[in-house]
C-alpha cells in the first residue's frame, strides 16, 4: 500500500514536471513580449529594457525555466503584467468563490446521482430505469455553458425568479457589511448570523450550482452500473432469504461495496468541474478562478492563465491520487 501510494506521487510528480514545462515553452512561444505588457502601452523604450531585466526575460531559456521552476517550488506563481500583483495572492482571494461553487454542486451530484442510480438498478429495464438513464445521458451531453444561458433565459428573462448574476446583489453589497471570515459566502453568513445576506447569496448561486450540478449523470450511471453487478452476487440473495428488508440491503449492504467505483468518479468529476466553472462563471460574473482566468485570457496576463493552470492540474492530480487510494482501499482489489 505503502509504496503503491510513493509510487503514484511520484508519477504526478513527473507530470507536474511536464505540465509546468509545456505552459512555460507555450508563453514563450506566443507572439508578443511580455515586456511591453508589463511596462504598459506608452512605456518608452528604456522602461520597456528595464522591465526587461526586471523580468529576467533577458536570460537564455534554459536560467528562465529553472528560475521559475524554482519560484514555483517556494509557491512563487509570478506576477500579474495587468495589475503587477501576485498571482498566487489573486487566486488565493477567487478560490473560496469557486470552491463554494464546486462544494455545493458536489454534494447535491452525490445525493441525486446515487439516489438515481439506486433505483434505477433496483427496477432495472422498467420506465424508472429508461427515465434515470435518459436523464443521465441528457445531463452529461449538453454543455454547460448553452445550459447556463438556457436557466438564465428561463428563470431571469421569462419568469423572473432568480437573479441574473453576481454572488450578491447591489443593494445588498451597499446597505449590508458582507462577511468574509473563510470566503465561503454561505459558511461566512451562517456563522456571523447575517441571514439578510444569505437569503440572497442562495437566491445568487443556485443557477451556477444548478448549472454545475450535470454531474449527477455521471454518478447516476456509475452507481447504477456497480449495483447490477452486486445485486447479483450471492450474498445478497442470502440476506433476502433471511428477510431482511429490501430497502435495508440496498442502502446499507449493496450501497456500500459499490462506493468504490462511484467515489472515484465523483473525485475525478470534481476536476472537471473546475474546468467547467471557467465558462460558468464568466456567465453568471461570479468572483471565482473562472472569471479571473477568463479576464486574464482576454488582457493577454500570461501569468495569471500559468497560474490558474498549474493550480488546476495540482488539484486534478491530487484527486486523481485519492482516487487510486480509495480504490487500493477495496480488499477485493490487487495493487
Amino acid at each position: 500500500m505503502r509504496k503503491y501510494i510513493i509510487k503514484r506521487i511520484f508519477l504526478s510528480m513527473i507530470v507536474l514536471f511536464m505540465v509546468v514545462l509545456i505552459t512555460f515553452v507555450i508563453t514563450r512561444a506566443i507572439p508578443g513580449d511580455p515586456a511591453v505588457k508589463w511596462a504598459g502601452p506608452r512605456a518608452s523604450v528604456e522602461q520597456i529594457e528595464a522591465a526587461r531585466l526586471e523580468l529576467g526575460l533577458d536570460k537564455p531559456y534554459v536560467i528562465q525555466f529553472f528560475n521559475y521552476a524554482g519560484n514555483l517550488l517556494q509557491g512563487d506563481l509570478g506576477y500579474s503584467y495587468i495589475t503587477h500583483r501576485p498571482v498566487a495572492d489573486e487566486l488565493l482571494e477567487t478560490i473560496p468563490a469557486t470552491m463554494e461553487l464546486i462544494i455545493l454542486s458536489t454534494v447535491i451530484s452525490i445525493i441525486v446521482g446515487v439516489a438515481l442510480g439506486l433505483y434505477s438498478a433496483k427496477y432495472k429495464d422498467k420506465l424508472l430505469d429508461h427515465a434515470v438513464r435518459f436523464f443521465a445521458i441528457g445531463s452529461v451531453s449538453l454543455p454547460s455553458f448553452w445550459l447556463a444561458l438556457a436557466l438564465q433565459l428561463i428563470f431571469y428573462g421569462v419568469l423572473g425568479i432568480l437573479p441574473l448574476g453576481g454572488r450578491v446583489s447591489t443593494e445588498i453589497s451597499i446597505f449590508y457589511q458582507i462577511p468574509d471570515i473563510t470566503g465561503l459566502l454561505l459558511l461566512d453568513c451562517i456563522l456571523t448570523g447575517n441571514w439578510v445576506v444569505f437569503k440572497d447569496a442562495l437566491w445568487h448561486i443556485i443557477l451556477p450550482v444548478v448549472t454545475l450540478s450535470t454531474n449527477v449523470g455521471v454518478v447516476a450511471r456509475m452507481t447504477r452500473s456497480a449495483l447490477l453487478e452486486i445485486l447479483n452476487e450471492d450474498y445478497i440473495t442470502a440476506e433476502k432469504s433471511y428477510g431482511i428488508h429490501e430497502r435495508y440491503i440496498l442502502w446499507v449492504y449493496a450501497l456500500k461495496n459499490s462506493l468504490g467505483p462511484t467515489a472515484t468518479v465523483v473525485t475525478l468529476t470534481i476536476g472537471y468541474t473546475i474546468v467547467n466553472t471557467f465558462l460558468v462563471e464568466s456567465i453568471f460574473s461570479w468572483p471565482g478562478i473562472g472569471k479571473y482566468v477568463s479576464n486574464a485570457v482576454m488582457s493577454f496576463d500570461y501569468p495569471a492563465i500559468i497560474g490558474v493552470t498549474i493550480f488546476s492540474a495540482v488539484v486534478y492530480l491530487i484527486l486523481n491520487l485519492i482516487a487510486d487510494i480509495i480504490i487500493s482501499l477495496d480488499p477485493r482489489v490487487r495493487i
